[in-house]
């Protein structure tokens, strides 16, 4: 049997590398957001992360800087990009970024609105479909059937605005993750 120390240490460890796990996702996720931008001109991205909590007074959500981050704990990452051309739109506009490994996509309805179209991959970033994303699987017979992905499948997302980008707009996307 393990004592209360040995336990308390597995505990800070794994709180440690859950903490580590997320900086290193959310300048990763950072980084290929800004990647994909790279080359479009005049673009100056930002990446946010704030971890949501519920006031136990009004019962309603807050947005709180991540210090730290635990099983279960939702964050919210804001990816805003804005033109700094001014005077040209920028045109073709994809804002992509990776789900953080070792959290879950929350699908959130309304999300992202009537200026852009929205998809997901569930392979890596290699192919984008708009969610909920079906897969063939084998049923319990043993057949081909066709279900939707689980939200743990989901790997990247990808905006795409609908319209150019004019001169000194910025555009902001959100997207929410849960901790494993």
């Amino acid at each position: 049997m393990k004592s209360r120390g040995q336990i308390l240490k597995g505990i800070k460890a794994v709180r440690s590398s859950i903490a580590i796990a997320f900086a290193i996702a959310l300048i990763g996720s950072f980084a290929v957001a800004q990647a994909v931008e790279q080359g479009k001109g005049g673009l100056k991205g930002e990446l946010l992360g704030h971890k949501v909590v519920v006031d136990p007074n009004s019962g309603k959500e807050q947005l709180v800087p991540v210090t730290d981050v635990f099983p279960g704990d939702t964050i919210e990452y804001t990816l805003a990009y804005q033109n700094q051309d001014e005077i040209n739109a920028i045109k073709d506009v994809v804002i992509a970024t990776p789900i953080p490994r070792e959290t879950v996509w929350i699908v959130t309805p309304g999300w992202p609105g009537p200026e852009m179209d929205f998809l997901a991959s569930i392979d890596g970033g290699e192919e984008y479909k708009a969610p909920p994303i079906r897969i063939h699987t084998k049923g319990p017979d043993g057949k081909d059937v066709e279900v939707e992905a689980s939200p743990e499948s989901y790997t990247h997302l990808r905006w795409i605005l609908a319209k150019p980008l004019p001169a000194g707009d910025t555009v902001a996307v959100k997207y929410r993750v849960k901790v494993k």
